[in-house]
C-alpha cells in the first residue's frame, strides 16, 4: 500500500493568495499494518503527553490554504457508538506530487496533526487512522476555481481528537521529511 512519503508544499493558492496552513501526517501503522508508527503516553486529562516515532516513519507536511482546513468529530449512534473524525483540507495547485499524495490518502490509513487558531494541536486518527472519504481534483475552468485537490479523510475512532502537548508535537515533528 502506498504511504505519504513526501511533504506537499503549496505552489499556488486556492484563490488569490492567503496564509498557508500546515497539517502534519504519517502512516498510522508500520509495514505490517498492525503495529502503530508512533507510541504515545497520556496525561491524566487524556491528552497526548509524549510521542515516540518508530524508526523509518516519515512524517510529512501538507500545506493547505488558510480557512481550508477543518477537523470535525461527530458522534455516530447506532448498533455501535463511535466518533467519526473527519479532516477536510485543500491542496492547491494540481501536480503529479499532489496527485500521488492524494492517492496515498485514498488507500492507506494516516494520522494527522492539526493546529487550531488558538495554537492548540490536535491529533486525528490516532488509533485506526483516517482514509479518504472525498478526494476531488480539478484544474479549474475560470479564475477563482479550484486548481488542486479538495480532500476529506475520515475514520471511526473511540473518542474525539486528543490535544497534543508541545513535547509530543516536537517529537513527531522531528521525523518530518522535506
Amino acid at each position: 500500500m502506498p504511504k505519504l512519503t513526501n511533504s506537499v508544499k503549496q505552489a499556488n493558492a486556492y484563490n488569490q493568495g492567503g496564509a498557508l496552513v500546515t497539517v502534519l501526517a504519517f502512516a498510522t501503522f508500520l509495514a505490517d499494518g498492525v503495529t502503530p508508527s508512533v507510541t504515545y503516553t497520556y496525561a491524566q486529562d487524556g491528552s497526548v503527553a509524549t510521542a515516540v516515532v518508530a524508526a523509518g516513519v516519515k512524517v510529512v507536511a501538507l500545506d493547505s490554504d488558510k480557512d481550508k482546513v477543518k477537523l470535525d468529530f461527530a458522534t455516530q449512534f447506532g448498533a455501535s457508538t463511535y466518533v467519526k473524525q473527519t479532516l477536510a483540507l485543500v491542496l492547491g495547485g494540481a501536480s503529479q506530487e499532489k496527485s500521488a499524495a492524494a492517492a496515498a490518502m485514498d488507500l492507506e490509513p494516516h494520522t494527522y496533526l492539526v493546529t487550531d487558531r488558538r495554537g492548540k494541536r490536535w491529533i486525528a486518527g490516532i488509533l485506526n487512522g483516517l482514509q479518504a472519504e472525498k478526494n476531488d481534483g480539478s484544474t479549474g475552468a475560470a479564475a477563482g476555481d479550484l486548481n488542486g485537490y479538495d480532500i476529506a479523510v475520515a475514520g471511526a475512532e473511540n473518542g474525539r481528537p486528543l490535544e497534543v502537548a508541545p513535547a509530543a508535537f516536537d517529537s513527531i515533528k522531528a521525523a518530518l521529511v522535506a
